[in-house]
């Protein structure tokens, strides 16, 4: 199971830089590259192995999800740093144990650059309003 858990780890990192480089470099060759990679050898094993794991029984998932989570809570006040290793597994785990429902993620907001910023608005002297 942790062969398992550490490729699906790898695919998701793989999945998030690929994210990011589509909305940063979207028509870029690497990025074009990159996706087609990704469609053809990390999805397709990303599907197996999810498969894999929501098929174990709930109580195998939740006693490797608690494992993950001690040792987790270990590093983050021992001598491993708070972002490596076992958080991520964790995650996938709990996802797998939820059958890989998708949680909304907050959107951030951006403004369009070719709006004209926020200001107070402009006060209308006397006679132009009489006008």
């Amino acid at each position: 199971m942790e062969l398992q858990e550490q490729r699906l780890v790898e695919i998701k990192r793989r999945a998030m830089l690929l994210a990011v480089a589509l909305v940063s470099e979207p028509f870029s060759a690497t990025t074009d590259e990159r996706l087609r990679a990704y469609v053809a050898d990390d999805a397709p094993d990303a599907q197996t192995l999810a498969q894999e794991l929501c098929a174990l029984p709930k109580k195998v998932l939740q006693t490797r999800i608690d494992e993950l989570q001690l040792v987790q809570r270990t590093r983050r006040t021992g001598s491993g740093s708070a972002g490596d290793g076992p958080g991520d597994a964790v995650a996938d785990l709990m996802c797998a144990g939820r059958r890989f429902r998708r949680m909304p993620m907050p959107m951030p907001v951006i403004e369009p650059r070719d709006r004209p910023a926020r200001g107070a608005p402009r006060a209308i002297c006397g006679e132009e309003a009489c006008e």
